[in-house]
């Protein structure tokens, strides 16, 4: 399913939408819900979903953000969290309304010892 992921990001970089979510809900389906693939396929295919349902995008994010503990938020979810945020916030409209605080609210991430990562 890791190839399906790396081509569903490919196409949202080509700006292909309906191609990344394609390719992402074949990662999904792979997946085992709450696990760090799981989040990574989830946040892929909410990018995707950005352009045409932009409210479909925000729940996905804010169900990852349910479903896996803080602790183990890996950093690229977190990336992904952030661009999924600003792209929601570009397009304006409802859709982004608390995603922003609820990663703004997150704890630092911590390192392979329990440490905290600081920027």
């Amino acid at each position: 399913m890791t190839l399906a992921l790396h081509q569903a990001e490919a196409y949202l970089a080509l700006g292909r939408a309906a191609d990344a979510r394609a390719r992402a809900e074949a990662s999904l389906s792979g997946c085992i819900s709450g696990t760090p693939g799981w989040a990574a396929a989830s946040l892929v295919l909410a990018q995707g979903e950005v352009p045409d349902a932009p409210q479909d995008a925000a729940q996905r994010a804010h169900d990852v953000l349910e479903r896996v503990p803080p602790a183990r938020l890996r950093s690229t979810a977190r990336a992904r969290l952030s661009k999924l945020t600003n792209a929601l916030a570009e397009r304006g409209g409802p859709a982004a309304d608390g995603l922003a605080e609820r990663l703004r609210a997150l704890p630092p991430p911590i390192d392979a010892h329990g440490q905290a990562l600081t920027g």
